[in-house]
């Protein structure tokens, strides 16, 4: 979730699944780990197969400014910058630039591996970059997405930090 000030908004990547775990019994050794359960990934009921979910709410109100939705799951924090616009990541290995106060996509590129973690801004001598983590683990739900989203494919490693110069204006 990022705020941006100047729009008064808070903008929420949304996962929307429902998952259903179970306990399963699992011997105990030293210095063994393992999986002590298992986990189904459900689509949520009213998203016709659109796991990913990018709105904004009022900070004043909590009621919806805009929304817009995908097939892919959001993997990475919102970034929002004092230039009204914000970058978000998915699973299906895109990042996108969008405008703050409408949700109206500026941008968006594909990386070699899914985009996740958190999306970072800096500048050097006056010149704003930003950053995005790509790879997999952390928490990435590798395997889960993929029973309902056959259609998206990834790669099975690789790992990366790309970084993107924004433009003078």
């Amino acid at each position: 979730t990022s705020y941006d000030p100047k729009s008064d908004l808070m903008v929420i990547p949304l996962h929307q699944s429902c998952v259903m775990m179970r306990a399963e019994p699992m011997e105990k050794k030293l210095g063994v780990g393992g999986n002590a359960g298992s986990q189904l990934l459900f689509e949520m009921p009213g998203t016709d197969g659109n796991l990913g979910k990018l709105a904004a709410y009022n900070t004043r109100t909590m009621k919806p400014v805009w929304s817009f939705q995908q097939k892919a799951p959001f993997l990475t924090s919102v970034l929002t910058t004092g230039g009204g616009v914000g970058f978000v990541g998915d699973y299906d290995r895109r990042v996108r630039a969008f405008e703050t106060a409408t949700g109206k996509t500026l941008w968006r590129t594909r990386l070699p591996t899914g985009a996740q973690g958190h999306i970072i801004s800096y500048a050097i001598d006056g010149k704003q970059y930003i950053a995005v983590e790509s790879g997999l683990g952390g928490g990435s739900p590798v395997g889960k997405p993929a029973t309902l989203l056959p259609e998206v494919r990834r790669p099975n490693n690789g790992h990366g930090i790309f970084v993107f110069a924004l433009p003078e204006n």
